[in-house]
């Protein structure tokens, strides 16, 4: 009976280290997609505000004259 617990203890221990491993797998891709996405909205936003002020200053220069 000793044996068959001991086996059935270190098979529970190795089925906990792999899903720790794949856990930590998971939420390692997950970081690494929120900061990608945050990276991408930041450069956009930024596109977007410069393609704004460039709009503008085309219609200021065109309206002066």
């Amino acid at each position: 009976m000793d044996i068959i617990r001991i086996e059935i203890d270190l098979w529970r221990c190795s089925h906990l280290k792999k899903c720790h491993k794949i856990a930590l797998l998971i939420g390692l891709i997950t970081s690494v997609a929120a900061i990608v996405a945050t990276v991408t909205t930041v450069c956009l936003l930024h596109q977007k505000k410069k393609k704004e002020d460039e709009e503008l200053e085309h219609y200021l220069d065109c309206s002066i004259q």
